[in-house]
Parts: C-alpha cells; structure tokens; sequence
C-alpha cells in the first residue's frame, strides 16, 4: 500500500489548506514586517523634521523679545 492510501482524502485537504494558511500567514508577516521598518523611518524623519521647527520657533520668540525691547527702548527715548 502506498501512503495515498493510507491517508483519507480530507486529512490531505486538510494539510493542503494548512499550507495555504501558512503561506499566507508568511505574506502578511512579510508585509507588517515591510510597514514597521516604513512606519519607524517615518516617525525618525517625523521627530527629526519637529525638533527643527521647535528650534525655529525659540528663534523666532527671541528675536520678538529683542525686537520688543529695541521698540520700547526707542518708544522711551521719544
């Protein structure tokens, strides 16, 4: 006797959509896997891009305050 003969019909239907399964498990782990590694890059670039706005905005608030003060240095010597 062969194994064909040996193994009922819906057990070998069975493994077949187990590997099926299992392949399309793979795909999708490949996928998650392929957006974590976009999804991290992006919030690197993200965080990077904030940190420079943050250090133009404290330099646009000093410049206001020497700005304000020249203003009213000069508003008093009037």
């Amino acid at each position: 006797m062969s194994d064909d003969e040996l193994t009922p019909r819906w057990a070998v239907e069975l493994m077949i959509r187990f590997e099926r399964l299992e392949a399309r498990i793979g795909a999708n782990d490949e996928r998650h896997l392929s957006h974590a590694e976009w999804a991290t890059r992006n919030i690197k670039d993200h965080e990077i891009r904030l940190r420079a706005i943050e250090k133009k905005l404290w330099g646009a608030v000093g410049a206001a305050g020497i700005i304000a003060t020249v203003i009213t240095l000069v508003g008093r010597s009037m």
